[in-house]
């Protein structure tokens, strides 16, 4: 395979492999940015599944070489912490090969492995300017064994080339093994510059870990430069869904991570939140509207909803959204509502940039430090609730009626808060450019 040695290419990862239409919006934002700083960028999409993110982007889609560490051996759910631990291990030695090899391949170009997707990227990278990682909450304990060690081994393998790095958009932590925090250091301090999308969290968790190297700023989250639908295409979805438009709307999304079987993720409480739900829908005039970010097996925000309306009383006064959407088209449905409430990140970013006051619930640490990060950055921390806290039903009504009684006024400080937003994210991925440039 011949080596490109023009450098005329710009190489993106992620976390957007998967059917989660927040990670689709934060790659179509970084790509549209790169195309406005210089359109005739090129971009080459690294993903586990190709096919998948093909229908979403028209940029060029190439497997990813994580696919040689993510085996299906490597996926199997683990029952112990020693199991976990032995795995990851296993992918850092997979990862020192696959670095001899990338070596031995800038030399003589060509090397031991086999796997295409590895040698697509020897390729790649030797013709590449810069490598972007894409924003997301995937470099953390939570997904230490598919996401942190795996990306790690991608940097350390860049920077042997010798090629800048930059991530946009990033949550990172929480990161809770000594281990893991051992490689998100090297990892992050391979990097040209970090950009975060919280305020302090984030940063705190690097400073925490003694990342010093990178300049880190704030970017917001990339989604953000995505645009929504327009109006024409939100009324068109309305009547594919029957919703119901002359009702105060409520949008509700519920994710349940349990299935994932990493033991960090807990059950939802269905019932509890059914209860929670009935009482809000029971206020006249009011529907629900349960609302999908994930389609993904694993966690698709459609069966939650299902399972919780089965629950309800007032199921009369719920649709649940069934087809597939794009992100600019649920970007456009969450903006048309009049409040929300509910778990997925990504649905309660679209809701408060869209000046529509939100609610939060998690049930387990990786939600909390993800939205408790968010609801900070628009100072509304007072709005974030975990289930599992005594009296969660009766605090998160009060604090959910006080926030539809002031909305006017909670409306118009997100406005205020999303223009600071704007205008600071605007200047960090203008000062992001210039090291992709």
């Amino acid at each position: 395979m011949k080596i490109n040695t023009d450098k005329d290419k710009i190489l993106i990862f992620g976390g957007f492999s998967h059917e989660n239409r927040g990670d689709h919006a934060m790659l179509a934002g970084m790509i549209q940015e790169l195309k406005r700083n210089n359109s005739g960028t090129k971009v080459v999409v690294h993903s586990i599944n190709p096919e998948k993110i093909r229908r979403v982007i028209s940029e060029k889609v190439v497997w990813s070489p994580e696919i040689y560490f993510l085996t299906a051996r490597a996926l199997k759910k683990f029952s112990s912490l020693k199991m976990l631990t032995l795995k990851k291990i296993r992918v850092l030695i997979k990862g020192l090969w696959f670095i001899l090899n990338f070596l031995i391949y800038k030399r003589l170009n060509r090397c031991f492995l086999r796997n295409s997707a590895c040698i697509g990227f020897f390729s790649q990278l030797l013709g590449t300017k810069a490598l972007v990682f894409s924003g997301g909450g995937y470099l953390n304990s939570v997904w230490a064994l598919t996401e942190l060690y795996v990306k790690a081994i991608i940097i350390f393998t860049a920077k042997l080339a010798d090629v800048p790095i930059v991530m946009s958009s990033q949550s990172i932590g929480p990161l809770t093994g000594r281990f893991d925090r051992i490689i998100a250091k090297l990892a992050f301090n391979s990097v040209k510059l970090i950009g975060i999308r919280d305020i302090e969290k984030s940063r705190n968790c690097l400073q925490a870990i003694g990342v010093n190297k990178p300049q880190i700023i704030f970017t917001g989250d990339d989604s953000l430069l995505l645009h929504s639908s327009n109006e024409s295409g939100t009324r068109e979805i309305f009547f594919k869904e029957k919703i119901p438009a002359d009702k105060t709307l409520i949008g509700v999304n519920i994710r349940n991570s349990a299935n994932y079987g990493n033991g960090l993720f807990k059950e939802i409480p269905a019932e509890q939140i059914a209860g929670l739900l009935d009482q809000i829908a029971a206020h006249r005039g009011r529907h629900l509207v349960f609302l999908p970010i994930s389609y993904n097996a694993e966690d698709d925000d459609r069966i939650s909803a299902e399972k919780i309306q089965s629950l309800m009383t007032l199921k009369n006064r719920t649709t649940v959204v069934s087809n597939y959407y794009s992100p600019a088209e649920l970007k456009g449905l969450i903006s048309s509502l009049h409040a929300a409430i509910g778990v997925s990140y990504h649905f309660l970013l679209f809701a408060l940039s869209s000046n529509v006051p939100a609610v939060s619930l998690y049930f387990d640490d990786y939600y909390k430090f993800k939205n408790s990060g968010l609801f900070d950055l628009y100072d509304m921390s007072d709005k974030c609730f975990a289930m599992d806290s005594p009296g969660a039903v009766d605090k998160i009504i009060s604090a959910f009626e006080k926030m539809l009684n002031e909305r006017d006024k909670v409306s118009s400080r997100l406005s205020d808060v999303n223009g600071r937003i704007k205008d600071e994210a605007n200047k960090s991925h203008n000062f992001l450019m210039q090291f992709v440039a």
